[in-house]
């Protein structure tokens, strides 16, 4: 991932959403298997862990939050059963 942002030009943002590992253990574990019936390898990672994806760029507000939390003020016509989605999200700027 540090080549990738290593090589973009100041003022690009880096957008990312990662499955998480430090919430619902077995939901995690059926994303895993899901994907890897298909050939897909997932890894999850911490919330600590997916915060290291954007060191050295500037992390926007709200910061690294579960995917739905990201600005659900922006979602049209959308509804969240409260269920909860075992993925981080965020954003950052390359200065």
């Amino acid at each position: 991932m540090r080549t990738l942002v290593d090589a973009l030009p100041s003022g690009s943002h880096l957008v990312l959403s990662h499955l998480a590992s430090d919430h619902d253990p077995e939901r995690t574990r059926q994303a895993v298997d899901m994907y890897a019936a298909g050939g897909v390898t997932l890894v999850p990672r911490s919330r600590e862990e997916t915060a290291t994806f954007f060191t050295g760029l500037d992390l926007l507000d709200p910061g690294i939050v579960w995917l739905p939390d990201w600005h659900p003020e922006l979602a049209v016509d959308e509804e969240r059963n409260g269920s909860p989605v075992p993925l981080y999200a965020g954003v950052a700027r390359k200065p």
